[in-house]
């Protein structure tokens, strides 16, 4: 758990969201369908997973309702971008950022903790150069 208040979470997500969206808008039509650093999913896997996954994750724990993205199949960048949008806004509410979800999984904590532990290591753990300029020159070798 972050340890820290609602606004330290809501600005390094803003700066860590801000990466990943550069990224994500890098990504030219054809290159969502090359590998990205995990292994075995493509890069729209990877904003798949935060677009769908995020939303069922914090309603099944009774937090700040994220509304449904755009398909992330037919919109990758438009998925992220909406998902983005949404937890920023949630993280700068003080009551939404400090609220508490109760997660089958993972138990109590507050959202903006919640936020902290699972999705910011998903939105940073990529490497810089992913997805953009390696889908567009490496299209056979895995990022």
């Amino acid at each position: 758990m972050t340890g820290g208040s609602p606004g330290d979470t809501a600005e390094r997500y803003r700066r860590v969201a801000r990466a990943f969206t550069q990224r994500v808008e890098a990504v030219p039509a054809g290159g969502w369908a090359r590998p990205s650093p995990c292994q075995g999913w493509l890069a729209s896997d990877v904003v798949r997973h935060l677009a769908e996954w995020v939303p069922a994750f914090f309603a099944d724990g009774g937090g700040p309702p994220l509304p449904a993205t755009p398909p992330s199949h037919a919109d990758p960048a438009g998925a992220w971008r909406a998902l983005d949008a949404a937890i920023q806004a949630s993280l700068d509410d003080p009551n939404q950022a400090a609220s508490e979800i109760d997660h089958s999984r993972v138990g109590r904590r507050r959202f903006d903790e919640a936020i902290d532990q699972f999705v910011l290591p998903t939105c940073s753990s990529t490497p810089g150069t992913w997805p953009g300029p390696r889908a567009r020159t490496r299209p056979s070798t895995p990022v």
